[in-house]
């Protein structure tokens, strides 16, 4: 959220399935969205420190051991994630 508190169930019911909805992406929860995020920045190459910190965890161990493999073959869209990203992204 703006204030950086996690969202709540209501973000959830209204804000999320409706941009799913519109967007024709079947249902997932929001925090998919941070698994996706950090697997396709490791697949590119991105600095594990600066992931480590987004994600706030304490240590780039961590990263990997839960975002590493989190998509299997992952590692044959990297072209595709990079045009998603931007090269600047790195």
């Amino acid at each position: 959220m703006k204030d950086g508190t996690p969202f709540d169930d209501s973000f959830r019911k209204t804000i999320w399935k409706n941009a799913l909805k519109q967007s024709g992406v079947k249902y997932r929860p929001p925090y998919s969205m941070r698994h996706s995020h950090i697997a396709w920045a490791l697949n590119i190459g991105a600095d594990e420190n600066r992931l480590v910190y987004l994600a706030g965890h304490s240590s780039k161990q961590m990263i990997y051991e839960v975002y590493g493999s989190y998509v299997p073959g992952i590692e044959n869209d990297k072209h595709k994630i990079l045009e998603c990203f931007g090269e600047d992204f790195k």
